[in-house]
């Protein structure tokens, strides 16, 4: 699914940090790798400094904020099956699930995080709210204890 299929109305949130950006629409988070800071990361041999990754809602099990001592804090959505951070910052911060958020104002990344999290707790709900039924079989009608039939 290229970036043409999405468009800046179907935003429910947005955030952009030290080398990219994260949108929280109704069923999917965008993250994209580009701009300045990016390219030169990738010059410089950083592998995955680049690109975009487009992650379903119903895939996403958590998100983890990892703070970096030289480089901004690193945000990681937890997936099934999506790679395990290692906890260095400089490898994890270029995985297709994660993206640097801004060295000074990260109050767009904490509303996009609220809007995420009240996503996942009404998706969790609604699979909670929607689980197997329980019903008990009919039992046969036999009449009155005692009773003989003609």
């Amino acid at each position: 699914m290229g970036s043409e299929a999405f468009t800046s109305h179907g935003v429910i949130a947005a955030a952009t940090g030290f080398a990219g950006r994260i949108e929280l629409h109704e069923t999917v988070v965008r993250i994209e790798r580009t701009g300045v800071v990016a390219h030169i990361l990738e010059l410089l041999g950083f592998e995955g400094a680049t690109g975009e990754s487009i992650v379903p809602i119903d895939s996403i099990s958590g998100f983890n904020i990892v703070e970096g001592i030289f480089l901004p804090s690193l945000l990681i959505l937890q997936t099934a099956g999506g790679p395990t951070p290692t906890g260095d910052v400089r490898h994890d911060g270029f995985l297709w699930n994660s993206v640097f958020m801004s060295f000074h104002d990260n109050r767009d990344f904490m509303t996009l995080l609220e809007s995420l999290e009240t996503r996942l707790s009404e998706r969790r709900e609604a699979v909670r709210m929607s689980g197997p039924v329980l019903t008990m079989a009919p039992k046969p009608d036999r009449g009155l204890i005692g009773s003989e039939e003609p």
